[in-house]
């Protein structure tokens, strides 16, 4: 049998470089539009979501199953009392 010594190589990483003013400036530029496309993706996220509901929330077949499922619910709530 055989010993193999494949994976059991360590490797070393080296130290990042010290950011400069300049580079530290370079990466704020790089990354100025981030935020704005951020906030841009919560935004359609946040009104599509809400438009779905809408859909939902407003058709009849599913307003009428959650009246039935409020009604059930009030009925088991006041036995209980």
């Amino acid at each position: 049998m055989s010993q193999s010594n494949v994976g059991t190589e360590l490797t070393t990483l080296e130290p990042m470089p010290e950011l400069t003013h300049a580079n530290r400036r370079r990466r704020r530029r790089d990354e100025r539009g981030a935020a704005a496309v951020e906030y841009a993706v919560v935004t359609v996220a946040a009104a599509s979501i809400g438009g779905v509901l809408i859909k939902i929330l407003t058709d009849p077949a599913i307003r009428d199953i959650l009246l039935r499922l409020l009604m059930a619910l009030i009925e088991h709530f006041m036995k209980l009392g």
